[in-house]
């Protein structure tokens, strides 16, 4: 499926030469290197940045916040650092044009100057006269304001932009001051509780320390010095029991999270922000109001609203004068009237327990604590990308939802909610690349919901309650399924089918279940008794599972298509890609899925001759290939005490951690982008070494171009080389040929959303949409299912003759 593989509809993955980000927030969106449809990379592509913070739709509801500083740190890291300019050009634009519309002509003049754009000036000043014919030239004036920032960027500056957490605490200071008719006491207070803070934060990074004082007068302006004290003594008392460690990633989450729970958006404090000093200063500023030449300006406060009455739900619309909202600002006392108050009390009570109870012994408690920490943000989400199709979850997750009732401590309800689109949370939440976390809008600010985390909390208490329990469906259509694979998707499949009524026989060519959950993921990341425990629940669900059985070697595709009314084929991606260079064939040289099963099927008891086994005790090992593959050999090798680990991968460096988010030790592991293997050295028995050399990918039309870079040969000692390049799905071509499929030349099956060309069989996972992660495989099983399950609703049974007839026609 297309839809799930990592293109953009414009612009090849990463391949973007030049970045106008007139939208910080679009901008950032579209280079995350985790994101599906990243356009840009750190390899080539330049980038000219708008700082301005432009409104979004939640914004505007005083519902979300996004740190502009945050996204251009982002975008600075992944993008060509040579070629990079971020400005507010907007404010520049408004303070010298007079608005913020020639923004995208200024940024262009830049891009054109820095020798980004390839077009003379002659051509340039055509079109913009060609397509602008109102405002010609102010518009070819700032795009010579953007040459001239190219030539000197210190051009434009305006005032002196706020230093450290110092220069921060006394604007805000001022501000209270002007504000408040005790403000230099309230002053006075909060330089005190934020020198006391800002001494418990010393570690952390000035960013952190300007956000804790941004929130603490905030605090000041919703509820007094008081609530202020209250947040930063929660702050505090998390941070002196966080790591450095770990970044003090949990005192991160909190100076973010417990204000957005603290500062509740109700009427009054929405009055106090729209009508302080500090923003008609800004607003002044923003709109070139100059009230000395006379300029000034009048305030209409649009409040859009309803009210019941007689049963009837009557919209109100009202414009409110300034007055009014200087009025209800000094009316927080009726702020328990409020008729969303008590909800959100509770959650800020809940939030404050969290922080309460923040401790932690283990890196697993650790994670846990930091889940709930990071997530208060998840539920009022209005746009929850993460449980997007293509930018998220595949599986269509509904995130925000069962975070809030595990937040709110309705556990069972929670996993129900989690278990109605994912078969499978215990597995997703341990070795899935996690693809929504990586959408969260949070993780634009650098805090994104722990997903992962939480989607693990939720599972094991739901079985450890023993809520998860078999679920046989309440009658059954008769109607019988073979499943061929018992991966994530086949079981998935299965599962489908079997709560749909249908008898469910599920082929597997292992001695055990599982499929690469059980045989091509190493036990530290995903614990085999896991597996066994879901088999259990399938069992109960009256799913047949015949192991040690291979489709087309053990059983005819004639006597299988005789026995079910429909096959599901889920084999995976079975075939290895091999590497075809000098000394290939030596001792040493393993495809990575032998080494893996192997180290798979030793705590099974599965016996393996010391001739064949494969060991990385003691050696020094090479891993050619940088995906989840290549990165599970690498854990697996330093498991068994391999000496050293090298990894090699071909693709740039973020081209190829884009596909692998797992994070491995640095001690002992020497990892490398952009080498090509050359060949395997050795005696002609046994490899000693690899011979590479270092490469750089160029644009063409025809895309990406590898090319060798000359003298960068090199030589690696090593003792054993694993195979990573990834997998090809595949079907034996004799099976192939008795199930009537159409197939390529390289063996693919032609399908179309599972559909094949016989029309009672059906694929799933790799074999429909190419390899993909584990929530992906879970998805297409499901899709199969219900494709399946479609087919027998809408086909009468066939009878014994019909079935000879089919056969006597293939």
């Amino acid at each position: 499926n297309i839809a799930r593989q990592p293109v953009s509809a414009l612009i090849p993955y990463g391949k973007a030469d030049l970045l106008i980000g007139i939208d910080i927030l679009e901008a950032a969106r579209a280079l995350d290197p985790r994101g599906r449809r990243r356009i840009a990379s750190k390899d080539r592509t330049a980038a000219v940045i708008n700082t301005d913070k432009i409104a979004t739709i939640r914004g505007l509801l005083g519902l979300d916040d996004f740190d502009p500083a945050a996204l251009e740190q982002t975008i600075r890291r992944n993008t060509a650092s040579a070629d990079y300019l971020a400005r507010n050009i907007s404010r520049i634009c408004e303070k010298y044009l007079g608005s913020k519309l020639y923004a995208n002509m200024m940024m262009l003049g830049f891009a054109f100057q820095k020798g980004l754009i390839p077009v003379s000036m002659h051509s340039i000043a055509w079109a913009i006269k060609d397509t602008i014919h109102i405002d010609f030239r102010k518009n070819l004036y700032a795009f010579n304001m953007g040459r001239k920032l190219m030539v000197q960027e210190d051009l434009f500056i305006g005032p002196p932009a706020r230093g450290d957490w110092r220069d921060i605490l006394e604007e805000k200071c001022r501000w209270t001051i002007r504000r408040y008719r005790r403000g230099t006491a309230m002053a006075d207070g909060l330089r005190q509780i934020a020198a006391e803070l800002i001494g418990t934060l010393a570690d952390l990074e000035e960013s952190e320390k300007s956000a804790a004082i941004v929130r603490l007068a905030d605090c000041v302006r919703w509820g007094g010095l008081d609530y202020a004290r209250r947040y930063a003594e929660a702050v505090a008392r998390v941070c002196k029991a966080d790591t450095a460690a770990g970044g003090y990633a949990a005192t991160r989450a909190v100076i973010h999270n417990l204000a957005s729970a603290m500062l509740i958006k109700d009427p009054f404090f929405i009055a106090e922000l729209a009508t302080g000093p500090e923003k008609r200063a800004r607003d002044r500023e923003k709109y070139n109001v100059n009230p000395a030449n006379g300029d000034r300006i009048v305030y209409r406060h649009l409040i859009h609203g309803q009210v019941r009455l007689a049963g009837r739900t009557i919209p109100l619309a009202l414009s409110l004068p300034s007055w009014v909202l200087v009025g209800l600002r000094s009316l927080r006392f009726l702020r328990k009237l409020v008729p969303f108050w008590r909800r959100e009390q509770e959650f800020l009570g809940r939030y404050e327990r969290l922080v309460s109870e923040f401790a932690y012994v283990t890196d697993a408690e650790y994670r846990r604590a930091m889940a709930g920490l990071s997530s208060p943000q998840c539920m009022q989400c209005i746009d929850p990308r993460c449980q997007d199709l293509e930018l998220g979850c595949p599986l269509g997750n509904r995130i925000p939802l069962w975070v809030e009732l595990a937040c709110q401590g309705l556990w069972p309800q929670a996993a129900e909610e989690l278990h109605a689109t994912n078969n499978f949370p215990e597995f997703t939440s341990r070795i899935c690349q996690a693809p929504c976390q990586a959408a969260c809008k949070q993780g634009l600010a650098g805090f994104p919901v722990q997903v992962a985390d939480l989607e693990r909390q939720v599972v094991e208490r739901a079985f450890t309650s023993g809520w998860v329990t078999p679920a046989p469906p309440p009658r059954k259509t008769g109607r019988k399924v073979a499943v061929v694979g018992s991966g994530p998707a086949g079981l998935a499949a299965a599962q489908q089918l079997a709560r749909a009524g249908h008898e469910v026989t599920v082929f597997e060519k292992d001695a055990a279940g599982g499929g690469l959950l059980r045989y091509g993921i190493p036990a530290s990341r995903l614990d085999k008794g896991l597996i066994d425990r879901r088999l259990e629940q399938l069992r109960g669900e009256g799913v047949v599972f015949r192991t040690g059985v291979q489709v087309g070697r053990d059983i005819a595709p004639k006597r299988l298509r005789e026995q079910f009314d429909a096959v599901c084929l889920a084999t995976g991606a079975s075939r290895a890609r091999d590497l075809d260079v000098p000394g290939r064939q030596q001792r040493g040289v393993h495809f990575a899925m032998d080494f893996l099963r192997q180290a798979n099927e030793q705590p099974a008891g599965q016996y393996v001759a010391e001739a064949g086994a494969i060991s990385a005790k003691g050696k020094v090992v090479a891993v050619i290939g940088g995906g989840l593959t290549g990165a599970d050999c690498v854990e697996e090798a330093l498991v068994q005490g391999a000496k050293m680990v090298h990894q090699f991968e071909i693709l740039p460096r973020a081209a190829a951690e884009s596909r692998n988010t797992a994070v491995l030790p640095a001690a002992a592991v020497d990892r490398q982008w952009c080498v090509v293997t050359k060949q395997f050295g050795g005696d002609g028995d046994c490899i000693n070494e690899i011979r590479g050399a270092k490469v750089r990918w160029l644009h063409s039309d025809g895309g990406p171009v590898m090319r060798e870079l000359p003298g960068s040969d090199f030589r690696v000692k090593v003792d054993l080389a694993l195979l990573a390049m990834g997998f090809d799905p595949v079907v034996d071509a004799d099976l192939a040929a008795g199930l009537g499929l159409a197939t390529d030349a390289d063996g693919r099956i032609a399908a179309t959303h599972g559909a094949t060309s016989s029309p009672d069989v059906f694929v799933a996972g790799d074999l429909a949409m190419g390899p993909a992660y584990v929530a992906a495989a879970i998805a297409s099983g499901r899709d199969a299912a219900e494709a399946i399950d479609t087919y027998l609703t809408k086909t009468p049974p066939r009878t014994a003759e019909a079935v000879s007839a089919d056969h006597r026609q293939m």
